[in-house]
């Protein structure tokens, strides 16, 4: 309790949102989550508007909402083994000695362990040194659908050689490519939307969708396509880029080249001319802001859309910024750091007869994946143990529930975007016996006999390839 004249410290922690790939900075206060309601209890969120922050310091409803989410009275505090409430000591123990006994009775390759976006880069390493070193097996893989075709274009297509042959154009004219809803889904960009939708007369927005969407609502051009059309109207994009005297590289050539303007408007369902425009539009621009955003999976080819749209970002003249949206903040770090694991498809395993224990890391499979195989596999004989933030399908399912620490709760690194690594050294104190997924997963190794409290550096699988042909069957 603060008395007149008392003077309060407030602890100040300033970190980013932890819910989507934009991760928006953010400023905490307070964040000692005491059961006095005075000011040095009261964990406060604030927008960090300072000049430089990132998408003009705005926070969309779900960011504002964290403060509720890390202090929802409802929160699982504490492990849980088959429903009654463990020490975390007895909870490592109960799952170590279920493991090492299926190990030992079918044999490592019937342990899988499925990994969701809230590890930080560091913990994604453990958990493959975790899974090749003690648990002896390479059923590890990335629960993240709607994210994993944009990595696998990312990394299956260099475009480092593609240049934009124009020069720079004169005037101030900008202008925004957004594919699918960004202002709906991510809506802290519309700042930056709007800034460039009002830098100068001829600015405009160009979205491409098959419906009204928000995004839309702003738009100069709409380019309607057909449910799935996108890849086909950023490579229609393209090939109109090229008609306006751009060289695409040979690898793309050969994904582009062979479409007639017959195929393009039947896939994607805008005209030649249309395209034509907004490509006239795009290389007159002194800037160009291009967003991808496929949440709930609404692109038919996610992969080939994301890589059409950074190339049509780098043919355009002027200063481009290219910005694919992803799910999960950290999907693409956990991918690159799994990219040199066997990425078995462990939910095909999951839903067979082989895989006897699975260890959810990061991950709600159930809500993610409502399928009816999921819920057989999770009531059948098979071990679960999970790390959770509240109750749900998966954690009434599971053998084990371990209380899981969130992104603002952890120190450690995280990969938003492509090319950017954000480092949270200053992080908000987790409640109750909630622990980090890495400090789980040094636990278990050590009760199974292994020791990865000194595991190594963290490597990544970041390099592009030479070649495109892994996305030709995506047409």
């Amino acid at each position: 309790m603060v008395f007149p004249g008392e003077q309060t410290v407030m602890r100040e922690i300033a970190g980013n949102c932890p819910f989507c790939s934009l991760a928006c900075p953010i400023i905490l206060r307070g964040g000692e989550r005491s059961p006095l309601f005075g000011d040095e209890g009261l964990l406060q969120l604030e927008w960090d508007t300072r000049a430089d922050s990132k998408y003009c310091g705005s926070l969309c409803a779900r960011g504002n909402a964290m403060v509720e989410f890390v202090s929802h009275p409802e929160r699982i505090n504490y492990p849980f083994v088959l429903g009654e409430r463990a020490t975390l000591e007895a909870a490592v123990e109960e799952t170590a000695k279920n493991l090492n006994a299926i190990k030992n009775e079918s044999g490592s390759g019937s342990i899988g362990v499925l990994i969701g976006d809230n590890l930080t880069n560091e913990e994604a390493s453990l958990a493959l040194k975790f899974a090749t070193d003690i648990l002896g097996t390479d059923n590890i893989a990335l629960f993240a659908p709607d994210d994993i075709p944009v990595f696998r274009a990312h990394l299956g297509c260099d475009l480092s050689g593609l240049k934009a042959t124009a020069v720079k154009p004169p005037g101030d004219k900008e202008v925004v490519l957004i594919i699918g809803d960004s202002l709906a889904e991510h809506p802290c960009t519309a700042k930056e939307m709007l800034v460039s939708k009002h830098a100068s007369r001829g600015s405009e927005v160009i979205v491409v969708s098959p419906e009204a969407n928000h995004s839309a609502w702003f738009a100069e051009k709409h380019l309607w396509c057909k449910p799935g059309g996108e890849a086909a109207v950023a490579a229609g994009l393209l090939k109109a880029m090229v008609g306006a005297g751009t060289t695409l590289t040979p690898e793309l050539e050969k994904l582009v080249g062979g479409l007639g303007w017959n195929e393009i408007e039947r896939l994607g369902g805008v005209t030649q001319d249309d395209l034509d425009v907004a490509a006239g539009s795009l290389l007159g621009a002194v800037k160009v802001t291009t967003f991808v955003s496929n949440i709930f999976g609404r692109f038919g080819a996610p992969g080939l859309t994301a890589l059409f749209a950074e190339a049509v970002t780098r043919c355009c003249p002027g200063e481009t910024r290219f910005t694919p949206q992803f799910i999960g903040q950290n999907t693409w770090g956990i991918y690159s750091v799994l990219a040199g694991a066997n990425n078995n498809a462990v939910l095909a395993k999951l839903a067979g007869e082989e895989l006897k224990a699975i260890v959810l890391l990061g991950l709600d499979l159930f809500s993610a994946y409502p399928a009816g195989p999921v819920e057989k596999a999770l009531r059948d004989k098979k071990f679960t143990v999970t790390t959770q933030f509240f109750w749900n399908q998966t954690s009434t399912r599971a053998n084990v529930v371990i209380p899981a620490a969130s992104l603002v709760e952890k120190k450690g690194t995280v990969s938003p975007e492509f090319g950017e690594d954000l480092v949270r050294e200053t992080i908000l104190p987790p409640p109750g016996c909630t622990v980090t997924d890495g400090d789980f997963i040094i636990a278990l190794a050590k009760a199974m006999g292994g020791d990865l409290s000194a595991a190594a550096t963290v490597q990544r699988s970041t390099a592009r390839g030479a070649g495109c042909t892994a996305l030709e069957q995506d047409w």
